[in-house]
């Protein structure tokens, strides 16, 4: 009995001519051929880099909302203390925006001049520290409401 006719009768769709093992083929490269130039790869790192800051920014809103608005809703829960929070992730969400912004524009100007720019470290911490105080607040405020 012939394979199609095989998977017809065991009631599976008949093989098709993409079934079976994938083989991935390579183009083969020249030696020492550079796939693009550093500095542009660089740059686009950074434009990546901006991108994944204003994302966490804007997931950060979300939370910001979530905790403002929604949870003393659902929840029946006092809405003060949930307002402040959200506002606090809020203006987290605001630094983490801005941040990201100047962080791309000095790190853009450090390239063209051939130099590499640090990341403040303060700023670093102080954004961790606000993040943690604002989540034990939120997981206090739930606790100490419900």
């Amino acid at each position: 009995m012939a394979r199609a006719e095989r998977s017809q009768s065991a009631g599976r769709r008949p093989a098709g001519p993409y079934d079976g093992p994938v083989k991935r083929r390579r183009p083969q490269l020249p030696a020492g051929h550079e796939f693009a130039d550093p500095t542009r790869r660089t740059y686009l790192a950074q434009e990546r880099t901006l991108l994944a800051w204003w994302r966490t920014g804007l997931g950060t809103i979300a939370v910001a909302v979530a905790i403002g608005r929604l949870v003393p809703a659902i929840s029946k829960a006092p809405r003060a203390p949930f307002l402040w929070i959200g506002t606090g992730f809020g203006v987290l969400a605001l630094a983490m925006i801005v941040f990201g912004t100047l962080r791309q524009r000095e790190v853009t100007r450090s390239l063209a001049e051939g130099q590499y720019a640090d990341l403040n470290p303060v700023v670093v911490l102080a954004m961790t520290i606000l993040m943690v105080i604002l989540t034990i607040a939120a997981v206090v405020a739930l606790f100490i409401s419900s």
